[in-house]
């Protein structure tokens, strides 16, 4: 437990390097900065700049040694930095800024998580990194809003911190005129027995969402789900339906000629770690509270967009292991669980000094980033 002075002002985010960039640690901090420290010593080995000042998310493969670096600005950029000085790759640009990051080090696939898709977007690992697919062939799970993502090596699994929060739907009505009308099916059986659709809704495009939330809450309950919008419609389904997902809501047309759509803009889930498959599959944890599910719940985080998960990728006795930094001015620990998630260990100290020979001490800042050296 050394403890190092990082030239990057406010470091937060943590990415360990690997193969060509071995024994590094980067650090992000504000200011559009992001630094190569010497793992053992903690003595700058090099900086970059031009990042998003507010601050980036990390993260390294852990075969080439890349570093993936984006923040607030939708760019994802790509280093090479094996020595003192950092080349880009690659510079990928993306709908909003991310807020999750995690590499594939046996693929090269780079995992993507933003505030604007429920999803996690999946870029193949070719030269500028295109957009290769939503994350999970077979299953295409969606998240309140994924804020820290890691993969185990070991086989694959993507591990993603999900922030929770209660599943949102947004209905849009193109080529619907002002008294067309519509129904909504495919409703949560708190609404009623299966094929139960809403009344007859009249399209109006400043009073929409008052509409359709009168016709859903006549069947579910005023408690269990809202709706609000002007033109479109967001349903969020909630009361006994909190934070749990939903079946995507069915839009029929019954008078005029419109096509209306539904998509999720945010998943219905607690807040947890979650566990999935290469093919979005979930995959259950073996062990602790939690198993037979595959989420890790009853943690907590009062600042969501500064959390981290790593994942131990050594092929040694701890390989597996899973740490949490959740990022909040009253929360000052790393949180350890084994591979199968049964919780192992709290992290709330370190040792002064780079070689942390030092008094011991005890964490008093926000813990916001995590990463385990591959080697």
């Amino acid at each position: 437990h050394a403890n190092f002075t990082p030239p990057a002002a406010a470091a937060c985010s943590l990415a360990a390097g690997g193969g060509p960039t071995a024994g590094a640690i980067f650090v992000a901090g504000t200011g559009g900065k992001a630094a190569k420290l010497n793992a053992t010593t903690g003595i700058a080995e090099g900086s970059i700049t031009g990042l998003f000042a507010g601050g980036n998310i990390l993260t390294a493969d852990s075969a080439s040694g890349h570093l993936y670096a984006g923040g607030g600005l939708t760019a994802l950029h790509e280093y090479s930095w094996p020595g003192s000085t950092a080349t880009e790759v690659s510079k990928t640009t993306l709908p909003t800024g991310p807020l999750g990051l995690a590499v594939n080090g046996i693929s090269g696939n780079v995992y993507v998580s933003t505030g604007s898709n429920p999803n996690v977007e999946v870029w193949g690992a070719i030269s500028g990194h295109h957009s290769k697919e939503t994350f999970g062939p077979t299953a295409k799970p969606v998240f309140a809003a994924a804020l820290g993502l890691a993969v185990d090596r070991s086989d694959g699994d993507l591990l993603v911190l999900d922030k929770g929060g209660n599943e949102k739907q947004e209905i849009t009505f193109p080529g619907f005129n002002a008294g067309d009308k519509f129904t909504l099916g495919n409703l949560p059986s708190v609404c009623g027995a299966p094929g139960t659709e809403t009344a007859q809704i009249e399209y109006s495009v400043s009073l929409i969402g008052e509409a359709v939330q009168s016709a859903l809450q006549t069947l579910c309950g005023s408690t269990n789900v809202s709706a609000s919008g002007s033109g479109a419609a967001t349903v969020e389904f909630k009361g006994s339906l909190e934070k749990t997902p939903e079946s995507l809501l069915s839009i029929t047309t019954q008078i005029g000629t419109g096509t209306g759509t539904v998509k999720r803009t945010a998943g219905g889930h607690v807040t947890g770690l979650y566990r999935y498959k290469e093919n979005g599959e979930p995959d259950n944890f073996t062990e602790g509270p939690d198993a037979g599910t595959n989420v890790i719940s009853g943690i907590s985080f009062t600042s969501q967009f500064a959390s981290e998960v790593a994942v131990d990728n050594s092929g040694k006795a701890t390989d597996g292991n899973i740490y949490l930094a959740l990022g909040g001015s009253a929360t000052h620990e790393v949180k350890v669980y084994n591979k199968n998630g049964n919780p192992l260990t709290t992290i709330t100290k370190y040792k002064e000094g780079s070689t942390g020979t030092g008094s011991e001490k005890t964490f008093t800042g926000e813990i916001c980033g995590v990463a385990v050296d591959p080697s």
